[in-house]
């Protein structure tokens, strides 16, 4: 029983950010070149050369270009051979990704995706297509366009990504700590914060933000101590206030706190109350 194919598989690269498209093709054909010397070199030499730790792969993904012939993709069933019996053909992929390009002469070239579970082997097919496809025309058209112009995406895919993204909204037209204390000056009483049962309305909010605010007074640095809840907001006022302070909450285990500290200034502490 035989196991194969033999052969060993060597790592390349590209570099896509100053190089044309004509410029990439041509150096990948010349790395391609140069690796026949190397042909027979093992995958673990490989890996001691690029001086990777452990078991870490010199690579996850395998592009593979072979004749496929006419009619079709390749054909896995081996013809018959006189004193040889097939006994099992299995096609196993040793990489989480594997593309193999079939080049079938007259008729084109045609993309086999194999892909590990978690890996969308249509979306990968897809996106080869695109790149493939916008890469040869603009072999043809634009030789010395940049690599990395070439769009991979296509129209669907970057349509569907512009409306995920499509996030943006209006920004502010004045200051939050502006809005606040407009707030304060025609609704003092409503109601401003609600945090674990708890409510404090605008002028409250103010009020525990200015008595923080005398305590740090011109401190260069500030850090405020100070639990989980409604307290955080005066805090977050003061920071506003106060070009250089930095609140932080306390930590949720006993002993934890939060702060900041500067070599060089004296650390003020300051609680709300």
């Amino acid at each position: 029983r035989v196991v194969g194919p033999f052969i060993n598989t060597l790592p390349v690269r590209v570099r896509s950010g100053r190089a044309g498209i004509r410029q990439a093709v041509e150096g990948m054909r010349a790395q391609l070149a140069g690796l026949l010397e190397h042909e027979h070199a093992p995958l673990a030499l490989a890996q001691r050369a690029a001086g990777l730790e452990g078991n870490t792969p010199l690579f996850t993904s395998l592009l593979n270009y072979r004749f496929a012939g006419q009619g079709g993709e390749r054909d896995e069933r081996q013809p018959e051979v006189p004193g040889i019996r097939n006994v099992l053909t299995r096609v196993q992929n040793s990489y989480p990704l594997t593309v193999s390009v079939n080049d079938r002469g007259a008729e084109g070239l045609s993309l086999s995706v194999l892909a590990a579970a978690g890996i969308d082997g249509e979306a990968v097919g897809s996106l080869m297509r695109t790149a493939t496809t916008n890469v040869t025309e603009a072999l043809s058209t634009s030789p010395d366009l940049a690599l990395r112009a070439v769009d991979v995406l296509g129209e669907e895919v970057r349509a569907l990504l512009g409306s995920w993204n499509d996030t943006a909204s209006g920004g502010m037209a004045e200051p939050v700590l502006r809005l606040f204390e407009r707030q304060v000056a025609l609704r003092p009483d409503a109601v401003a914060v609600v945090a674990d049962g708890r409510e404090l309305t605008y002028r409250q909010l103010d009020e525990s933000a200015r008595r923080v605010a005398a305590k740090v007074g011109d401190a260069p640095v500030v850090g405020l101590r100070l639990p989980r809840g409604a307290d955080m907001s005066p805090a977050g006022l003061v920071g506003a206030r106060h070009p250089v302070c930095t609140a932080s909450a306390a930590g949720d285990r006993p002993g934890q706190h939060g702060g900041v500290h500067q070599p060089g200034h004296r650390r003020h502490v300051a609680h709300p109350g």
